[in-house]
């Protein structure tokens, strides 16, 4: 478009677009049902299209600016794909949730844990953790960010002793990583754990 002039190019690029609703359902079912507020804006909804989708039960707020479309039911990969979404763009899934991704244990619906490189963050029903040694740990599986089999027993060693997860249900499955990780020499770093088998999840 160039003075006022809509172009038939223009016309036609515009007719062969999906409308917006149809494009985020496309988006989100490749996503597990989640989506975030970028990418709906990217499907065409600007805010007020969103809030009015919000009312009208189209949408589900999980977190701020991320979304669950159509209804608030997400299994268990969602709900990890939304709290990774909600903590940034640079966010990993860690920590408990990371071992359930790896297939260490199964999930005791408890707080998702989530790592981030910096910055605050205060977001019900997630555990965030910091670290600025990150990056080189980083894998992804069905497009969320997770870190490594061997980052992941790692990161368990560090927390489990100290008592801050003995109480929460599971706590007994959850010591045996915790002796993988302490038996593998963890002195000689992340390469001398053997990684699980990563078709778990």
């Amino acid at each position: 478009m160039s003075g006022g002039v809509v172009r038939p190019t223009d016309v036609r690029r515009q007719q062969d677009e999906p409308p917006p609703d149809q494009r985020v359902a496309r988006l989100a079912a490749a996503r597990d049902g989640v989506v975030s507020v970028h990418q709906l804006r990217t499907c065409g909804l600007d805010d007020h299209a969103i809030a009015r989708r919000v009312r009208d039960g189209g949408l589900h707020r999980l977190y701020r600016g991320v979304y669950a479309v159509g209804h608030p039911g997400l299994t268990l990969r969602g709900r990890f794909r939304a709290a990774v979404l909600a903590c940034g763009d640079n966010a990993v899934l860690s920590h408990f949730a990371a071992a359930v991704v790896w297939g260490f244990w199964a999930w005791d619906d408890g707080l998702i844990d989530v790592t981030i490189a910096s910055g605050t963050r205060d977001i019900e029903g997630v555990r965030v953790h910091r670290s600025r040694t990150l990056e080189r740990d980083v894998r992804v599986r069905h497009g969320i960010r997770v870190t490594s089999p061997a980052r992941t027993l790692l990161d368990l060693a560090a927390v489990l002793p100290d008592g801050r997860y003995a109480a929460s249900p599971g706590a007994r499955r959850r010591s045996e990583p915790c002796r993988f990780a302490r038996s593998s020499n963890c002195s000689n770093g992340p390469t001398a754990i053997t990684a699980p088998n990563d078709c778990a999840w």
